[in-house]
């Protein structure tokens, strides 16, 4: 019996769109979302003992708390597929940048803004 060879099928490939600030729910005042909500996640992010394991479920429960403290009138729902989960969680060098940066000081801090909330990170 002889076998013959599988086509290969041409498939378009499908682009997904990117997203930006555009694609947060209506009612987001952008300067809010910058200085306070991006802000206060990476430092959360930043200070964890492992910033680079930190578990989708967890990252969506922080934002989640972050976003019901900086947009009280707002219901959101951040899940992993969420555009706040996707434009917020950071990139490798992004992430190693603001470790170095964040990890010398012992409190939270967003120049001019008090973090809206405050991590518990375990002791060392």
């Amino acid at each position: 019996m002889k076998v013959s060879p599988a086509k290969a099928v041409s498939r378009p490939i499908k682009r997904t769109k990117k997203l930006s600030n555009n694609d947060l729910p209506d009612g987001v005042d952008l300067k809010i979302w910058r200085q306070s909500f991006v802000s206060t996640y990476i430092q959360y992010v930043a200070l964890s003992p492992n910033p680079w394991d930190i578990p989708t479920k967890l990252a969506c429960e922080k934002m989640q708390l972050i976003w019901d403290a900086t947009f009280p009138g707002i219901e959101y729902e951040v899940t992993s597929t969420s555009p706040v989960y996707h434009l917020v969680r950071p990139s490798y060098m992004y992430l190693l940048l603001l470790i170095n940066i964040c990890r010398p000081f012992s409190t939270l801090q967003t120049p001019g803004k008090a973090p809206l909330v405050q991590p518990v990170m375990p002791s060392s």
